[in-house]
């Protein structure tokens, strides 16, 4: 005797089994589910397919936090030329300043 465990499709809550019932619906959301006999070869395309989707999924989280790797170091690199950029224009204006003084002063 093979003793299945049914759990909701749609929160993961466990299914009470009703022998010979193939129409469930979950305590706890209410979702309705069909039970269907499926053979080993569905049995398996579908568990290929969710590995494929769950890899996917992956692939796809792995990129999103390789831009944003990406993008932190940009914008780190924009506000260190920035800050650069900054320096540079103090120490222009603190040049012109000393100049315009010792034409003032000194002539």
């Amino acid at each position: 005797m093979k003793l299945t465990v049914l759990k909701c499709p749609n929160c993961d809550g466990v299914i009470d089994n009703a022998e010979g019932l193939n129409t469930f619906f979950c305590k706890y959301c209410g979702h309705k589910i069909i039970i269907e006999e499926l053979t080993e070869a569905e049995i398996k395309a579908n568990l290929a397919l969710k590995n494929m989707t769950y890899k996917e999924n992956m692939q796809k989280l792995k990129n999103e936090a390789e831009a944003e790797k990406v993008k932190s170091k940009n914008n780190q690199t924009l506000n260190n030329n920035l800050f650069t950029l900054a320096l540079l224009g103090m120490s222009l204006t603190a040049l012109l300043l000393m100049m315009y003084l010792i034409l003032k002063y000194c002539s």
